[in-house]
């Protein structure tokens, strides 16, 4: 049965910094994981004797990893709760991390890049059902407006992590590193984490059947599907700026590197200040009253992104940054909104709106990079629709949520 609370502040609840702080850690595995090896491609390529584009395709097989594992750790969270399963993937992680070490072809090296993927994803999924565990609802979106900084910082900093270990060492050492970082987090875990799921709260069973049957009643939940749809067409609109945004700046307006860096980081920064605002509006506000004041502004930020790229570099520059930062209020309200809807099986609610979000990350990479309409009008159009979903699936979530609050 879906849980019926409403989304109700509730302060002066917070996680212990050092609980917090292995969490950010766990958030980090997955950008260390894809971005730190990026300029080793050459090296990499000559050492496994084969091509840089497939060496390139360990990150496809990585995503990969990444989106279908979220569907594994949420039923066995729920029936064994968060730690163990938690420990087991980091284990995964490491292991898989140290066999790409070994004197492996390509084969053996993407073999080795699923079972990283398959093993970090843990500590993405499991971050979000252990806070859900312990906060409520305006809680839940404060710690996930935190928890995005890592994910916006990440991409930020792994290159150039990777750019200094390459400086006095070769490729290995990039995955020497994560190792490192792995018998890091499972120390710390192991130590510092307590489990957040009780033994009466767990799930009975994994029996196949069972695992379906709770997957579907999640889906059944219309407060859970629309929270999680307006959470995917949030992170489809970042995606789409994300792929979209090289060849719009650089083929269409001829931004150099140095130039497009420029506003690649100002873009993220945006994000993430945007994030650290909405932190503090939660003081005050519900996660749905400022998802619903942002969302309108995003609609016509993105709208006028549309006319504004056949306008010239400096108004598209600013219309993007400005998105950016309205995400940072949308995307963690949006996925604490989802997360809130649910009361039982919290794990798989997590990997559920995992998934369902990832989709509409490929969705809006997808459509963004498939430059049927121009170089820069594609991203700019796939941009400005997406938010429109956005806006769709949050009227769909409120509909709902009064519903629930008249039917009391």
């Amino acid at each position: 049965m879906a849980d019926t609370r409403a989304d109700t502040i509730e302060t002066g609840r917070e996680l212990p910094v050092s609980f917090f702080g292995v969490l950010m850690l766990l958030a980090a595995f997955g950008p260390l994981a894809t971005d730190t090896y990026l300029s080793a491609f050459p090296e990499m390529a000559h050492d496994l004797g084969t091509s840089r584009t497939e060496v390139a395709s360990s990150l496809t097989v990585f995503v990969a990893g990444l989106a279908g594992g979220q569907l594994l750790y949420g039923p066995l969270s729920d029936r064994f709760g968060r730690k163990r399963p938690l420990l087991a993937g980091i284990a995964i992680y490491t292991l898989a991390s140290a066999g790409c070490l070994l004197p492996l072809d390509l084969t053996g090296f993407l073999a080795m890049r699923l079972g990283q993927a398959l093993g970090g994803c843990s500590g993405i999924i499991l971050g979000r059902a252990m806070i859900r565990d312990r906060l409520d609802a305006h809680d839940v979106a404060r710690s996930f407006s935190t928890l995005s900084m890592i994910n916006v910082a990440m991409p930020l900093i792994a290159p150039a992590i990777g750019a200094v270990i390459l400086w006095f060492a070769d490729w290995q050492a990039i995955f020497v590193m994560l190792v490192g970082l792995g018998l890091a987090a499972f120390l710390a875990v192991a130590v510092g984490i307590e489990e957040t799921l009780p033994a009466s709260r767990r799930t009975v069973t994994l029996h196949p059947g069972a695992t379906l049957a709770n997957y579907i009643r999640l889906l059944s939940n219309a407060r859970f599907v629309w929270a999680a749809l307006a959470t995917a067409a949030a992170s489809g609109t970042f995606f789409a700026f994300l792929t979209g945004s090289p060849v719009a700046f650089m083929v269409h307006f001829g931004f150099g590197r140095v130039e497009f860096t420029a506003l690649f980081t100002a873009a993220l920064l945006a994000m993430a200040a945007g994030g650290q605002i909405n932190r503090r509006w939660l003081a005050h506000r519900t996660p749905a009253a400022i998802a619903g004041g942002v969302l309108p502004a995003l609609c016509l930020t993105a709208a006028l992104l549309v006319p504004g790229i056949q306008t010239g570099p400096a108004l598209a520059c600013g219309l993007i940054v400005l998105v950016m930062a309205q995400l940072g209020f949308i995307l963690p309200n949006c996925a604490a909104s989802a997360m809130n809807a649910c009361s039982a099986g919290t794990g798989s609610a997590a990997a559920l709106l995992g998934a369902i979000q990832f989709a509409g990350g490929l969705v809006g990479s997808a459509a963004s990079a498939t430059v049927w309409l121009g170089d820069a009008f594609t991203m700019a159009l796939v941009v400005a629709i997406l938010p429109l979903g956005t806006a769709f699936a949050w009227w769909r979530y409120t509909r709902s949520q009064s519903r629930i609050g008249s039917a009391r």
